[in-house]
């Protein structure tokens, strides 16, 4: 593979909500971390030689301790470089639609 767009890529990320219960679709950590490792794989090959490579980030899902471990334990110690989760502390958003210019609720 050949880098021909002169934009500068930050991060890579696979995936969104599919870590834990997910959002009805639901990859168990194995396959995310062989998913992961392969995506680093990827990015290692494409940006050999380049001074900068792009982060992977993962798994950009809901927080599940056991999962998240396991993809830790499978991804460790250089296979993935940032870990992210979803928190919702607003609740779903739905009431964001009716309320965006009154902020006095999120107090």
């Amino acid at each position: 593979m050949e880098i021909s767009c002169k934009l500068k890529v930050i991060f890579l990320s696979s995936g969104n909500e599919l870590s834990g219960s997910g959002v009805g679709t639901r990859v168990g950590a194995d396959q995310y971390a062989a998913d992961v490792i392969s995506l680093k794989s990827v990015v290692d090959n494409i940006y050999q030689g380049f001074p900068d490579k792009p982060l992977v980030l993962a798994p950009g899902g809901f927080f599940d301790a056991n999962w998240f471990g396991e993809l830790i334990n499978k991804t460790k110690p250089n296979l993935l470089d940032v870990i992210t989760h979803h928190i919702y502390n607003l609740g779903p958003g739905i009431f964001l639609c009716y309320n965006s210019r009154d902020f006095r609720f999120m107090r």
